[in-house]
């Protein structure tokens, strides 16, 4: 056997049309997660284009074959040649146009279902962060509830136990009546929870003054004035006392 014998026979089968044109179409494995429908529409709008161009120029050229013009029938040959690849290769971007699309879609349902998953997860993470608020809210609450009335009553009584023959000091009865108590933890209310956005205030709050509306913190604080008040009518009270 001659070396070009041989060498014919074991040369490399020829692929076909379909083979070379997806050979030339997007990679045989696209990014992961990327969608690739709008690249590969767009390469199947320009080979269609390209096959309409010569579709276009056919019927000429095979007028021109028909009455035997010089070389008319090998350019009309050669013409229907490339118009059979380039419609194999239209076929070929259309059928990779339905898988492309159909990936796409597979992409974007995952997608869709994970960020689904994390915003489930998130509204999870909040709301037991918010039923826990909760719960220490309401033990907060119990708690100030029974301060309150603590507050409430001894400040009733020591008024009720001013000394025989002293005169009660105090003319503003806000620090010993129930209205006057209820104002000034209002006022401490605002002070302590009053959002300046008015989006997350604590209820009940009631500024003082508007000046202090956007400016909770120069809201004077309950506990030192009831204590400077509680000093001075003990002092007052002390002087006041006759001791035989």
């Amino acid at each position: 056997m001659s070396k070009e014998t041989y060498a014919a026979s074991v040369e490399t089968p020829k692929r076909s049309i379909i083979e070379n044109i997806k050979g030339h179409l997007t990679p045989a494995s696209p990014p992961k997660g990327v969608l690739i429908a709008r690249d590969v529409a767009t390469k199947l709008a320009e080979a269609a284009a390209a096959l309409s161009a010569l579709r276009d120029g056919e019927g000429a050229l095979a007028l021109s074959a028909l009455y035997k013009e010089a070389g008319a029938e090998a350019r009309l040959d050669d013409l229907q040649k490339q118009i059979a690849e380039q419609t194999a290769k239209v076929t070929a971007l259309r059928a990779a146009l339905k898988a492309a699309e159909q990936r796409d879609a597979a992409i974007i349902r995952g997608e869709r279902a994970n960020m689904a998953k994390m915003q489930l997860n998130a509204v999870k993470k909040a709301l037991t962060l918010r039923d826990a608020a909760a719960e220490a809210l309401s033990l907060s609450i119990a708690e100030s509830v029974a301060q309150w009335k603590i507050l409430v009553e001894q400040s009733i009584r020591a008024k009720q136990c001013n000394p025989v023959g002293g005169e009660w000091p105090a003319p503003n009865d806000d620090f010993y009546s129930v209205g006057g108590l209820r104002k000034m933890v209002a006022h401490e209310l605002h002070r302590l929870g009053a959002d300046p956005k008015m989006v997350t205030s604590f209820p009940g709050g009631v500024t003082d003054d508007l000046n202090n509306l956007a400016q909770p913190d120069k809201t004077p604080a309950m506990a030192p004035k009831l204590k400077a008040n509680s000093e001075m009518v003990v002092g007052t009270l002390s002087g006041k006392i006759w001791v035989g």
